[in-house]
């Protein structure tokens, strides 16, 4: 190959790379001052290609799929052929070249040679498919094309450019020219890829959930069953009683059957005069709309979400969405029927059961429950437990009436004028006064959580359920994030030595009034990074670091709880021996059974002494 058809294959792919890195650089005073730079095109070409994982362009990507295409096996045999023919028309002026040679004839002993040496046919460039007019190969930009005055100084590019007019004898036969039509029987003849494989994929994504395929069948199935065996008939059709739709909530929807209410109340239940147990009934068209309309194809928690909703416009749950299910729970479940003489403590269990509800389920947003965080947050498996469970503090996350207890207890013995409002004062009697006046500041404030009057600092009762449940058991998510914003001063989501200081001189100070060796803050530090993380050598904690090292509780101990301080200092065995007693109890729930016994106790005894004075 000589050193002039080399040239001329490095003019061609220069010029071609140009093109597509730079719209205005196709000239040929661009091409000299790229051969006089000593730079090879080639290796500009491949510089771009490594931008493009910074700078990721259009014009570095087709770069990018030039370069891959020209450094391909079938391109280096392409171009030799068209090196030689460039050859041969050098030596032999006269001859019309590869271009003017009809299809199939190679006048070349040395061409036929190489194109009879390649099984594969020509090669495709990634970038063929756009175009979509008549293209010509030619040998290179500058050889054999022919361009007309009006056209001469222009910019064309190699791609999609004007058909090329190729200089050819008179009465040579017609160019070697590549068609739409030839494109496509190059594009049969090659193997398919198999990234252009047209495979059906099985679906993976479920906006509303997974359903098995043939559940909807069963249920249709145990839907027209329960209908058939309905007792009380009109003079046309079977109508659907209570005790129906109640084995239907259970057998077909899959939802706890005291949501049969909800269901009813969809439905337009009514209650015939002609009836003799004077019943509510429904329609069995009216129960198959329903289940077409809000329940068929969908998992347990969305039926349970277009159940609870108000309009199907709406995209998630607020507080009076879910006081129905609660209600509910109230009226029917039989471990509940003592409070039916107390209406002013069934309003505060429908507060508390809502507060708890929402501190666990909730994690996007503390005001908004969403279809997916039902199921999520345990609150559908806590409704089907209570549903056949008469012992309702056997649930332990939302209904347990024992926790309630405990938490209104609690409220009424801090609040001294019984307003049902806390202020500052109040909040710092809390458990011995063990907390700190700083973060009763923050907490009051509003950091953590929005409370009923940041200005006056005054917490309700449900802003209470929230700090009882974030104080009691830190281990929590919502409490990490509730005591995390609360030391967190500057709220850049990183708590530094500032903030820790900030807080632990309050404690200092305790320390010494109480007659105790304070520790130093510099001690301190030191045993809590070693407790969080002794490897990283960092003084900054995030939520990740106090997550991973899963000592969240005693990190903000040590901040601003004295008492449990001293605890953690004295290793209190009690505490230990809980722990080891029920593993699978929480913080939570080993505090609200010790208090509950603490309480049940002292009223005993308050009613005794009552008894014995009266």
């Amino acid at each position: 190959m000589s050193s002039s058809s080399v040239n001329g294959v490095s003019s061609m792919i220069g010029t071609l790379n140009l093109d597509l890195r730079d719209s205005g650089s196709a000239d040929d005073s661009n091409l000299g001052s790229e051969e006089e730079s000593g730079l090879p095109s080639f290796d500009r070409a491949v510089g771009d290609l490594q931008l493009c994982d910074v700078l990721p362009k259009a014009k570095m990507k087709l770069s990018e799929l030039y370069c891959t295409w020209a450094s391909a096996e079938d391109t280096r045999r392409l171009v030799e052929v068209v090196v030689e023919n460039d050859d041969i028309k050098k030596e032999h002026p006269g001859s019309p070249g590869l271009h003017s040679v009809p299809r199939g004839q190679i006048r070349s002993p040395t061409i036929e040679a190489a194109v009879s040496s390649t099984s594969r046919p020509i090669p495709k460039s990634p970038v063929a498919k756009l175009i979509r007019s008549t293209v010509v190969f030619p040998s290179s930009p500058t050889i054999g094309v022919a361009q007309s005055a009006p056209n001469r100084g222009k910019k064309v590019s190699p791609l999609v450019a004007e058909p090329l007019v190729v200089k050819t004898l008179s009465d040579s036969p017609p160019p070697f020219i590549l068609l739409d039509s030839d494109l496509e029987q190059i594009l049969a003849e090659r193997s398919p890829s198999p990234f252009t494989r047209t495979t059906q994929l099985p679906q993976f994504y479920f906006p509303n959930g997974k359903v098995a395929g043939d559940a909807e069948a069963a249920e249709r199935r145990a839907m027209q069953v329960a209908f058939d065996g309905c007792e009380y008939r009109s003079d046309t059709e079977a109508l659907v009683g209570e005790d129906e739709v109640r084995t239907l909530m259970n057998e077909v929807v899959g939802l706890p059957t005291f949501l049969a209410e909800v269901v009813f109340e969809g439905c337009h239940a009514w209650r015939p005069t002609d009836s003799p147990k004077e019943r509510l009934v429904i329609n069995p068209r009216a129960f198959r709309k329903l289940y077409d309309d809000i329940l068929a194809g969908f998992p347990t928690y969305r039926r349970l979400f277009h159940l609870l909703r108000f309009n199907k416009f709406e995209k998630f749950l607020r507080r009076e969405h879910l006081q129905r299910v609660v209600d509910l729970v109230l009226v029917q479940h039989t471990g509940l029927n003592f409070l039916e003489s107390t209406p002013q403590f069934q309003v505060r269990y429908l507060e508390t059961v809502l507060e708890r509800i929402f501190y666990k389920c909730a994690k996007r947003n503390p005001n908004r429950l969403y279809p997916k965080e039902l199921e999520q947050g345990g609150l559908l498996a806590a409704m089907r437990k209570i549903d056949t469970d008469e012992d309702i503090n056997s649930e332990r996350d939302f209904f347990s009436y024992e926790h309630f207890y405990v938490l209104f207890c609690r409220f009424w013995e801090i609040d001294t004028d019984h307003d049902m409002h806390i202020d500052s004062e109040d909040l710092l009697s809390y458990g011995g006064h063990a907390l700190s006046c700083r973060i009763v500041e923050r907490i009051l404030a509003g950091v953590a959580r929005p409370v009923a009057d940041p200005a006056n600092s005054i917490m309700s009762y449900t802003d209470f359920v929230w700090f009882c449940l974030s104080e009691e058991d830190k281990t929590s998510e919502r409490a990490l994030e509730y005591w995390f914003q609360c030391i967190d001063l500057d709220g850049d989501g990183i708590i530094t030595l500032f903030d820790m200081e900030y807080f632990y001189e309050e404690q200092i100070h305790r320390m010494e009034c109480l007659g105790h060796e304070p520790i130093t803050f510099v001690n301190v530090v030191n045993q809590l990074l070693d407790m969080l993380e002794p490897w990283s050598g960092t003084v900054m904690i995030t939520k990740d670091v106090l997550r991973r090292s899963k000592q969240q509780s005693a990190f903000f101990n040590v901040l601003f709880n004295i008492n449990k301080l001293f605890a953690l200092e004295g290793k209190d065995l009690r505490t230990i021996r809980q722990v080891r007693e029920t593993p699978d109890l929480s913080d939570w729930d080993r505090f609200a059974l010790f208090e509950y016994h603490r309480l049940s106790a002292e009223e005993e005894e308050t009613e005794t002494v009552e008894s014995l004075v009266f």
